[in-house]
């Protein structure tokens, strides 16, 4: 699937990228970042924050009983993944969604530096054009 979010989410994106991740995290954090209930937001926010620690310090992976290394392995084998989702919530309304996505963004990044990773252009397109987008709109519909 070429991926472009384009103002709000289709709902085959959000499946597409949900049966994607199903297998790469646990099911617990794919709950919260795909949850559709009532309190959907709460757990888009918690679901990101269990990734942003993770990516902030991989020696968090402790209490998910592997070591740093295998925890920057797997956040740079799903980096794809990640940026997918971060492009999925970070255009959402509410600031803290948002916060976190950056959050996301600004922990990941020196762990990709670390490891001599570089992203490619599928990877590193829709997280730009994402970033941009968000960026105008915050701009264009600020008062002058």
């Amino acid at each position: 699937m070429r991926w472009a979010i384009e103002g709000t989410p289709r709902a085959d994106q959000v499946e597409w990228l949900s049966s994607q991740m199903a297998s790469q995290i646990s099911a617990t954090l794919h709950a919260q970042l795909f949850s559709t209930d009532h309190s959907a937001e709460r757990d888009f926010v918690a679901g990101l924050t269990a990734m942003d620690e993770c990516a902030k310090d991989p020696m968090a992976a402790e209490q998910f009983d592997l070591d740093g290394d295998e925890m920057r392995d797997r956040i740079i084998a799903n980096l794809d993944l990640i940026i997918k989702y971060i492009t999925l919530r970070i255009g959402m309304t509410s600031t803290t969604i948002t916060v976190k996505c950056l959050d996301l963004i600004d922990h990941f990044m020196p762990l990709l530096v670390q490891s001599g990773y570089k992203m490619s252009d599928y990877e590193a397109n829709p997280l730009l054009t994402c970033l941009i987008s968000k960026v105008r709109s915050l701009y264009c519909s600020s008062p002058v």
